[in-house]
């Protein structure tokens, strides 16, 4: 075998959620970093990336402290949902889909937990959210802020509100929309959030975030603790005390998370979230111009991800099959949408040539396989 060939010669055009097409300067920081995770350019690397990310968070390092962990975001909330919650009191989940039904997931193993389901791509009703947490006294509501499996946009602003009156923290899972979704965590009156670096931040996978409000922390610190590589105290207290992880972190993967952000900065905020509302956008005209039908409403959706229609009678497992074939990759649908539906993101590596080919390739890949058409042209795609 030749070792310098790799299967990156032949790479994907990646266009679900994340992994994500990272820049040539996101890699580069990854193979040429080489420090110690215990040395003081390390403790600095955390530092910036803490500094960075409460940047786009709209917190400041008084209010936030920021833990990164060596995983995906589903150790991040798992470290939220298993580390702030006294034993007896109540997690309030707001469920519409696959990640909200997640966090309640996680929140059973280690907390008494309660759903307010809205189901699957259901809008989230503030005033049924209210009833349920004047009736629950939830000490922590849980919500995504995207939806990722059907493309919701959740108000989390007006969730933030509500928990404020009535003294239950709010929980924010931003996991792919920070980055694409603009989101303060000031004003929706967050007391976590957690992120991920191989989505809409337009890293490497493999770094999860915690961000904590420090005025929360010191309660925190005294819950009895249930575990060790997953608990925020230990995590906190580590970060505070030394500026270092209690466990060895991806140092490489941070030194690309790190460019990633460090490129957002130079962009500035506000472009960059313009820039992918205006591929967004184009995609969406796109497709509809080419006959294809997406999910939901503009005003609830994310710029985070499109969900589009599969073709009538064709199975998604055929559909990614020929997009491969095409070198592009997108996600299927989750539950009810599982063979209903694909996603596509256009957060980061993606310029508006890109979309018209994947638009020209979905839309010959759905003629070819139409009745009347070459029905069996899909293997040859």
């Amino acid at each position: 075998m030749n070792a310098s060939r790799t299967r990156h010669d032949e790479s994907c055009r990646l266009l679900g959620g994340g992994p994500v097409n990272v820049p040539g300067y996101v890699a580069e920081a990854v193979a040429s970093c080489a420090m110690g995770h215990r040395d003081p350019s390390c403790r600095s690397l955390i530092r910036d990336v803490s500094d960075r990310l409460r940047a786009i968070a709209g917190v400041s390092a008084d209010d936030f402290a920021v833990i990164p962990i060596a995983g995906s975001g589903t150790a991040a909330n798992e470290m939220v949902l298993s580390s702030t919650v006294r034993p007896g009191d109540c997690v309030l989940v707001l469920g519409n889909g696959e990640f909200g039904y997640r966090l309640q997931g996680l929140s059973t193993y280690y907390n008494r937990t309660e759903l307010l389901d809205f189901g699957w791509g259901g809008t989230i009703d503030l005033l049924q959210v209210e009833e349920a947490i004047t009736r629950l006294r939830p000490s922590l509501v849980a919500v995504v802020q995207h939806e990722t499996s059907t493309g919701l946009l959740n108000p989390v602003v007006e969730i933030g509100q509500i928990c404020a009156s009535h003294g239950s923290r709010l929980f924010v899972d931003t996991v792919s929309s920070m980055g694409a979704d603009p989101i303060n965590l000031a004003i929706c009156n967050a007391t976590f959030a957690t992120t991920s670096s191989g989505k809409s931040l337009g890293a490497m996978p493999g770094v999860a975030l915690v961000l904590a409000r420090r005025s929360a922390m010191s309660d925190v610190v005294r819950i009895p603790r249930r575990g060790h590589y997953l608990n925020l105290s230990i995590a906190y207290e580590s970060i505070e005390a030394t500026g270092l992880t209690s466990n060895t972190p991806a140092v490489q993967l941070l030194a690309g998370l790190d460019a990633a952000l460090r490129g957002i900065e130079a962009e500035g905020l506000d472009n960059r979230v313009q820039a992918i509302r205006l591929r967004t956008d184009y995609l969406r005209e796109t497709l509809l111009a080419k006959g294809w039908e997406l999910y939901f409403p503009d005003a609830v959706r994310s710029y985070a991800g499109t969900c589009a229609k599969l073709p009538e009678g064709m199975s998604f497992a055929d559909f990614g099959a020929a997009l491969l074939r095409h070198r592009f990759t997108v996600h299927a649908g989750k539950g009810p949408f599982a063979d209903r539906m694909f996603q596509v993101c256009c957060t980061v590596g993606v310029d508006m040539a890109l979309i018209d080919e994947f638009c020209e390739t979905v839309t010959r890949i759905r003629e070819e396989a139409s009745p009347g058409g070459q029905a069996d042209a899909i293997a040859a795609v």
